[in-house]
């Protein structure tokens, strides 16, 4: 019945992640979950937070746990009183190794939280180590058990870009920037199934080869079976931000279909409608210096509306990445993106058409 969001600040040498709760068209006073010194704060790996369903919700951010620069765990804290007091923090993964630990999606449902991340624990050993998918799942109430043993869905995925996933009847469906031996980073997908995982499968097959990652994940959303995969793409040094539809809970994909106004740059947000339609964001650059947050919509039919900008926003690395939400209580879309220059969350809604 309402709406969380989430953000970072950084204030002097302290660094907190804050929420507030959007409910009957007015916003709570932001909480603050977490507040530390050694929180790791970066533009495109941030923090989350979800409803697990009643007054129930999960947080998780990024803590450094060794002097190097992207040596830090994930963290993860639970709330039973709709987010004014917090459990102790707990780290999902197996290793603590003083690598990477990142680009998280939260699932909650069927009486588990499922948690979704990239690891670098292979980092450890040395250069030409690779960067792993895993996933592991916590039984909600939380306080019913540790985490599960934790499943490597990919040995080898691109470094840093987001993770997205989705429930879908039977399981689940998890999108990520995977990498071949010849550096082809294309979208591809894991599924659940039954209780088991399949083996990776390419979204599309883009051919997108390039030598170093791009930071700008895929985004999932799912109505039933019918799932919605959002990314971006420069194969072929044309850049573009694509969807593709799958009517079988992510097993097959259609054709992509063309999202971008000709400006493209990624960083893409979906989200399924009341309608049974899907809201698709990005950021669109907009003359030389500029660009905008622009969403459209798209049917399952992979029929497009026109685009509409949400407001301005900076090139920039940090103006972040857009997030969508749809107010149960006026239907309007919820844009939200980083104002870089003025370091505030900006919010745009209205009606969807």
């Amino acid at each position: 019945g309402g709406i969380l969001l989430s953000w970072q600040v950084e204030e002097a040498e302290t660094g907190s992640v804050r929420f507030a709760e959007l409910r009957g068209g007015e916003w709570s006073r932001p909480r603050t979950i977490v507040s530390r010194d050694d929180l790791f704060v970066n533009w495109a790996d941030y923090p989350s937070v979800v409803s697990l369903g009643g007054d129930g919700l999960a947080a998780h951010w990024l803590q450094h746990n060794g002097p190097g620069t992207y040596a830090y765990q994930v963290m993860l804290s639970f709330s039973g009183d709709g987010g004014v007091t917090w459990s102790p923090p707990l780290v999902p993964h197996e290793t603590r190794t003083e690598t990477e630990h990142g680009f998280v999606t939260l699932v909650p449902g069927d009486g588990a939280l499922t948690v979704v991340w990239l690891d670098g624990r292979a980092y450890e050993v040395g250069p030409g180590e690779e960067m792993s998918l895993r996933a592991a799942a916590l039984a909600v109430p939380w306080s019913a058990g540790p985490p599960t043993d934790e499943i490597v869905l990919d040995a080898r995925t691109c470094d840093c870009c987001q993770t997205s996933a989705v429930r879908v009847p039977g399981g689940l469906v998890v999108a990520y920037r995977g990498r071949s031996d010849a550096e082809i980073r294309d979208v591809e997908v894991v599924r659940e199934v039954d209780g088991a995982w399949t083996e990776p499968a390419r979204v599309h097959a883009d051919g997108w080869r390039i030598d170093a990652c791009p930071v700008n994940g895929p985004a999932l959303a799912a109505v039933g079976d019918t799932v919605l995969a959002a990314w971006f793409t420069a194969a072929g040094d044309s850049a573009h931000v694509l969807a593709a539809l799958s009517p079988d809970g992510g097993a097959t994909f259609g054709p992509p279909l063309r999202i971008d106004d000709g400006g493209g740059l990624g960083r893409v947000a979906a989200l399924p409608l009341d309608d049974g339609r899907f809201a698709v964001a990005w950021l669109e650059r907009r003359g030389d210096a500029g660009a905008e947050i622009r969403v459209r919509t798209v049917d399952v039919a992979g029929r497009t509306s026109r685009s509409v900008s949400a407001g301005g926003a900076s090139p920039a690395r940090a103006s972040g990445f857009p997030s969508l939400a749809l107010d149960p209580a006026s239907g309007d879309l919820l844009v939200a993106w980083t104002d870089a220059g003025a370091g505030r969350v900006r919010i745009a809604r209205g009606p969807v058409h």
